[in-house]
């Protein structure tokens, strides 16, 4: 034997020695008990991986590895078959409730529930909800995103801000299709209806297809605005506090989504502050 091997030998019989023979550790399977013991101790009572070892008679190598397994949603349980019961919490809870609160509420990881939905084909749960992205429902009405969350802010849009999905920890904007159409009903002239193809979001009211018509037959003027355009629509809306549609109405050929962008790029230009000073030559 060399000497390499002799000083190996030794080093391994001092350990065995300072293990002692009631703490021989043995390799044995982790349990939900165990996950919630070790997340216990290493998150509440805030003890090293040394300290949860010899209080779990294992080794901190690995409890190291179980915690990462935990984290990374891999715990390698053998669930129980999936009871009718379950299944049918399961098509009434999904688009409701996320998967972790579906997960606590049969006693099974959030993984399971996805896992288990995605077999079922119930995994989408925007659809299953009737909801709808910002981003999805600007596609459809051929408007920028941005254009939407400026409705939120002017004419009380109905956007919900949801956590769906696990593990998505920001959660996304979502909009119900049935409170849209109440909306739109009382907002018809803020979308071009003949961009929007039919029956994309269902169930579609019948006054959609009469709006189709009318905005097939607009013709868009596309002109430059003058000086004394621009002066007059900051008159009527910021002096005599006119609507944008009673602008419209007033102003021949400026739909009201054009008297809104002028408005905004007037004010981004700051012309108001232009509107003071030729107030004021006016006045000398």
């Amino acid at each position: 034997m060399t000497t390499k091997q002799s000083a190996k030998l030794n080093t391994t019989i001092m350990k065995n020695k300072k293990r002692g023979p009631n703490k021989k550790l043995t390799k044995r399977p982790w349990s939900r008990e165990d996950d919630s013991e070790i997340l216990e101790l290493r998150y509440t009572d805030n003890l090293t991986l040394k300290e949860i070892a010899e209080k779990t008679n294992r080794t901190w190598q690995s409890i190291s590895a179980r915690l990462v397994r935990i984290r990374e949603g891999t715990n390698g349980y053998i669930e129980d078959p999936w009871t009718s019961e379950q299944i049918e919490i399961l098509y009434t809870s999904i688009g409701v409730l996320d998967f972790k609160a579906i997960g606590k509420k049969l006693n099974r990881s959030a993984k399971a529930v996805e896992s288990k939905a995605a077999t079922l084909g119930i995994e989408n749960t925007s659809e299953m909800s009737g909801l709808i992205t910002v981003h999805q429902l600007s596609k459809i009405l051929q408007v920028d995103s941005k254009t939407i969350y400026r409705w939120v802010d002017t004419y009380d849009f109905p956007v919900k801000r949801l956590k769906l999905r696990e593990p998505d920890s920001r959660g996304n904007n979502y909009v119900s299709v049935t409170e849209f159409w109440k909306w739109a009903e009382e907002h018809k002239e803020r979308i071009n209806w003949f961009k929007v193809e039919r029956l994309v979001l269902i169930p579609e009211p019948h006054w959609v297809d009469e709006c189709r018509k009318i905005d097939y037959y607009k013709k868009p003027t596309k002109r430059r605005w003058t000086r004394q355009e621009d002066r007059k629509v900051w008159t009527l809306y910021y002096t005599e506090e006119l609507t944008h549609k009673e602008i419209a109405k007033i102003m021949e050929g400026r739909s009201v989504q054009s008297i809104e962008k002028r408005l905004r790029r007037l004010r981004e230009n700051n012309f108001g502050t232009i509107m003071k000073i030729y107030r004021l030559g006016k006045r000398f």
